[in-house]
């Protein structure tokens, strides 16, 4: 449950809501059981304060450069990665080309819940 003290007020929760869902009377204890119930995301580790105990299975942020501009950018592979102790590597075994500068475990695949069709199965 979202405490007064928490960073958004229960009424911003509510404004904020209603303007992406156009629900104006949706009550606010509705919104806060939808957030209490989602998982957790988990957190970006920055590889400055700390490194993978597992050997593979890791979502990485990474610097990357627009070969147009020239310019540097965040952002995350779109496959898994693995620390060997030295160097991040992908499926194959191969480093990757370019800099982490921060890591997250890769996160569990959707599981569709199983419904009751009341067949008595």
């Amino acid at each position: 449950m979202l405490m007064n003290d928490d960073k958004i007020s229960r009424e911003g929760l509510k404004k904020a809501f209603n303007k992406w869902w156009g629900c104006d009377d949706i009550p606010v204890t509705v919104v806060e059981d939808l957030i209490d119930g989602a998982p957790p995301v988990p957190d970006w580790t920055p590889v400055t304060e700390g490194l993978p105990k597992e050997a593979f299975g890791c979502m990485v942020t990474v610097w990357d450069t627009d070969r147009r501009t020239q310019e540097d950018f965040e952002t995350v592979l779109p496959y898994p990665v693995g620390y060997d102790g030295e160097t991040w590597n992908d499926a194959e075994g191969d480093v990757i080309p370019f800099e982490v500068i921060a890591w997250q475990p890769w996160p569990s695949p959707y599981k569709v819940p199983e419904i009751d069709l009341g067949r008595g199965v």
